[in-house]
């Protein structure tokens, strides 16, 4: 189930009035809307090991491989 949400999800970000249509759409329904979001928002790995840092600036990179190695280390 999730997958299929996350998959909805990337559609949705590259069809921008489509995805208006449906968020206005899902804010009438409060439930739904927590329901959504809750199972969007729940992922297995935390969000620092989501990250590529060859996707960051160089000065980014230094900056987030000393935060990576403190955080190890506690």
């Amino acid at each position: 189930m999730r997958s299929l949400l996350h998959l909805a999800k990337r559609f949705l970000a590259k069809h921008p009035t489509l995805r208006r249509k449906i968020v206005n759409a899902i804010y009438r329904v409060p439930v739904l809307d927590m329901r959504l979001r809750t199972a969007l928002d729940s992922n297995d790995e935390p969000a620092h090991q989501r990250i590529d840092p060859n996707n960051l600036p160089e000065e980014v990179q230094v900056v987030y491989e000393r935060l990576r190695n403190r955080v190890k280390r506690s």
